[in-house]
């Protein structure tokens, strides 16, 4: 008897809710982000610059840390030591 009336608190205590159309309708204003206009220009040429050196310099670092790895990674760096 006590597991039946147990199961039954469990049921009613686990059972879903459906929460009011209103409730939701305001719920989802407040948490909705406002809608924003996104203007999109061209990069003048001091931008364009100052971008393709970005990237230059990048590309380099890039490329000199992956020497550096492969120079230790392959034991160059332990065959010159007396």
């Amino acid at each position: 008897m006590a597991e039946h009336n147990l199961e039954n608190q469990l049921r009613t205590a686990l059972q879903g809710l459906q929460p009011s159309r209103d409730f939701i309708q305001t719920v989802e204003k407040r948490f909705r982000p406002p809608k924003r206009k996104i203007e999109i220009q061209r990069a003048g040429g001091a931008q364009r610059f100052t971008l393709a050196a970005g990237s230059v310099l990048a590309a380099f670092l890039i490329i000199l840390t992956l020497t550096r790895v492969l120079y230790y990674l392959l034991g160059f760096s332990r065959r010159h030591t007396a």
